[in-house]
């Protein structure tokens, strides 16, 4: 079918993924056995227990972290709008004129479509 599909297309069809930076599944292991019920109370147990978990997630991290440093896939970003919840809006009069573009917010609960008014319905009498 694939065959098929690139003879029509006049194109080359890819039948596998290929990843540019493979990890290895083996390093992204966390090697932490599980606390024996009996020394779950016990206070240097459990303390020995979460250094060695944070030892691991702090490994994890530096291996992820680089990896995106040696990748260029994901490019470069736009410093001028750091914030994730402004969205950047020009209007075509604004540009001609040489004004300013402003950042406007978005309210996540302005954009709820079933938000129940409690004064609507603490006000009826049983």
């Amino acid at each position: 079918l694939k065959e098929q599909l690139s003879k029509l297309k006049g194109k080359a069809v890819l039948t596998k993924a290929v990843s540019l930076n493979p990890i290895d599944p083996v390093l992204l292991q966390v090697n932490v056995p599980l606390l024996v019920p009996k020394l779950r109370k016990n206070r240097t147990a459990h303390i020995d227990y979460i250094r060695h978990t944070q030892e691991e997630a702090a490994t994890l991290r530096e291996i992820v972290e680089r990896v995106t440093l040696v990748s260029s896939a994901s490019g470069s970003k736009s410093q001028d709008n750091t914030k994730k919840n402004r969205i950047r809006r020009t209007q075509k009069k604004a540009k001609e004129n040489g004004l300013e573009d402003h950042l406007r917010t978005v309210k996540s609960s302005l954009n709820k479509a079933s938000v129940v008014d409690s004064k609507a319905t603490s006000s009826v009498i049983h």
